[in-house]
């Protein structure tokens, strides 16, 4: 009885493991000998960097379909050294325009390119088939409790009751029949994340948006979550600056929720809006150089801010310092009274992780 319960056990935490990690990316980075390189630029934004690492970091985040030797002089250099990929392609003339690698939509700004894979329709078929896998080996995990507890195994009844929620919420966060919406205080709440933002904002809102052209993201964050004409939208709060908490609507009722999480997706959202509205629509010459111009400044992750309004108070990037001001944002225009009626419902907690260790044997 012992050997076989140690069996299902082991088991069940290799299916356990597999399941949390398979979707994880690895990546192989490549590490070149820097003392024969004299000269870090890059060939596509002739940008100057310290160090190869930095010039090879630059060019896989930005320049990742064009990505080949970058690195100019190189070749009078290391004329005997073979290339360490053969699979890398050489840069062209085409290089400042992104491919969607599903659907071939060509993008202006790489940062729209790869937020537009994320949801790309013809990538739905990859991600069907991954969650009919998840699905199967869920499945396969409520099988071996059930023999466990058949085999009169101890498992103690709250961890069984944690393992069950966790394998519903999988299934249901990747459900795509979900209701998002429902009837609060005759109001109703559409579910954080489905706003629609590129058909609620219409040509007029987006214009007024990037003609705060720095401010543009908390523009765009005031005009749809804090609009007194779009009461619907007011879907999410943060009420003390100093705990990690955020509250967001999840589609039935107020949750709570990691404030950082939660800000990083309303930064992203917002950004592609915007950055998609710059790739479809007719803009004067002057407000899209501006707007590009700030554009690029957020994706620049190795140059520091430092706020001068703020008594010189340095952030590692602009984007570090934008998310502050997003989290300011939506905590001074939380609507307090609203809130202390939420707050009177039944607020759950999201259950993030099932450690394995729980389980007795």
């Amino acid at each position: 009885m012992i050997s076989l319960s140690l069996y299902f056990f082991i088991k069940l935490y290799k299916l356990y493991n597999y399941n949390k990690n398979h979707l994880r990316i690895k990546y192989i980075i490549i590490i070149i000998m820097s003392e024969v390189i004299t000269d870090f630029k890059c060939k596509i934004c002739k940008k100057y960097y310290s160090g190869y690492q930095s010039l090879w970091i630059h060019n896989k985040k930005f320049h990742t379909n064009n990505v080949s030797s970058v690195v100019t002089n190189v070749s009078s250099i290391c004329s005997n050294v073979s290339m360490i990929d053969s699979n890398v392609s050489t840069c062209n003339s085409n290089s400042n325009i992104s491919k969607c690698k599903f659907c071939l939509k060509v993008f202006n700004h790489r940062s729209s390119k790869s937020r537009h894979e994320k949801y790309c329709n013809q990538n739905s078929n990859d991600n069907t088939n991954k969650l009919e896998k998840i699905e199967k080996e869920n499945i396969e995990i409520k099988n071996i409790l059930k023999e466990l507890l058949e085999k009169n195994c101890k498992i103690h009844p709250k961890t069984l009751q944690k393992i069950n929620k966790q394998l519903i919420n999988n299934t249901n966060n990747n459900c795509t029949n979900i209701i998002n919406n429902v009837n609060i205080t005759n109001n109703t709440i559409v579910k954080f994340g489905n706003e629609q933002l590129a058909s609620l904002l219409k040509r007029k809102d987006m214009m007024k948006i990037i003609n705060k052209q720095c401010l543009c993201i908390e523009e765009s964050i005031k005009s749809v979550h804090f609009n007194k004409n779009l009461p619907e939208y007011n879907n999410i709060f943060i009420t003390n600056m100093k705990d990690t908490i955020a509250y967001i609507f999840d589609g039935s009722k107020f949750i709570l929720t990691s404030k950082d999480i939660v800000i990083n997706d309303l930064y992203n959202n917002h950004l592609e809006n915007i950055e998609q509205f710059l790739d479809e629509a007719e803009v004067p010459e002057n407000k899209y150089s501006k707007i590009t111009k700030f554009l690029d400044s957020l994706n620049d992750n190795d140059k520091s801010f430092i706020d001068g309004s703020n008594n010189d108070k340095k952030y590692a990037n602009y984007k570090a310092y934008k998310l502050i001001a997003i989290k300011n944002l939506i905590y001074n225009e939380s609507d307090k009274k609203l809130l202390k009626k939420f707050n009177s419902m039944d607020l759950q907690e999201k259950i993030t992780d099932v450690s394995i260790s729980e389980i007795d044997g």
